[in-house]
């Protein structure tokens, strides 16, 4: 919403931000009016107070008649000051203090405080941090927190500097059982293929030039003639 200057209090133009849902309750009202009719019908200034607490008792008696049914919940409505034109304290509900409350609610849902002073239309935001600061959600063990991963690093860094030698040791087991596995595929791999090769050269060579591939003998197995009594050993041996 545009508000002129004429009806601001610092007489300059500002923007009021709202709600999609009001903006579009109000644009569905306005379709019903003549174009020159008033938005609403409203009282004189000096009865815009009791509108509002007029107001306020009647949502007051919605809110406790939907706990008819619950006596505890009930009790516990009526004790409360809830939607009430005074609190315990004796502050009084008034216009102003429904801004206060728009402050605040921004406030407390972790609005940065430029959006609030913005949303307020405060001349500096000093005036925004004097009025609201006490209510910004504490940030502050979140925020320096952050200063460690934004000058360190990834987490996976961090680990590697040693900042955490439980997940140092961790991640070194899984990286040395990694090459475990890797080696491991690696030296099957490589025994297949120089089988293949043994095998591709046997049968390629010529017959009476094929090598017989080494066996391992059992215990007391013959694995050759005995050549001691053969003509071409050195007598006999």
């Amino acid at each position: 919403m545009q508000g002129k200057a004429g009806s601001t209090k610092n007489r300059k133009d500002a923007r009021q931000y709202i709600q999609s849902e009001l903006a579009a309750d109000l644009k569905a009202h306005i379709v019903t009016k003549a174009p020159k009719a008033r938005v609403f019908a409203m009282p004189g200034r000096t009865r815009l107070a009791a509108m509002l607490r007029k107001d306020l008792a009647e949502a007051r008696h919605k809110w406790l008649q939907e706990a008819i049914d619950d006596p505890q919940q009930c009790a516990q409505r009526e004790q409360s000051d809830f939607l009430a034109a005074a609190n315990h304290e004796g502050e009084i509900t008034d216009f102003h203090s429904l801004r206060h409350t728009c402050g605040s609610w921004l406030a407390m849902t972790g609005a940065h405080p430029k959006v609030v002073q913005t949303v307020m239309r405060h001349g500096t935001i000093t005036l925004t941090m004097d009025t609201y600061g006490h209510l910004f959600p504490g940030q502050e063990a979140d925020s320096v927190g952050q200063m460690r991963a934004m000058l360190v690093g990834a987490p996976e860094e961090l680990r590697a500097a040693g900042t955490d030698n439980a997940a140092v040791e961790d991640g070194q087991n899984q990286r040395s059982a990694r090459r475990s596995v890797q080696n491991a595929k690696w030296c099957v791999q490589d025994a297949k293929r120089c089988d293949k090769e043994t095998v591709g050269r046997d049968n390629d060579a010529p017959e009476n030039d094929r090598r017989k591939r080494l066996r391992i003998a059992k215990l007391g197995e013959q694995v050759r003639d005995d050549a001691s009594g053969d003509e071409s050993s050195r007598e006999g041996t």
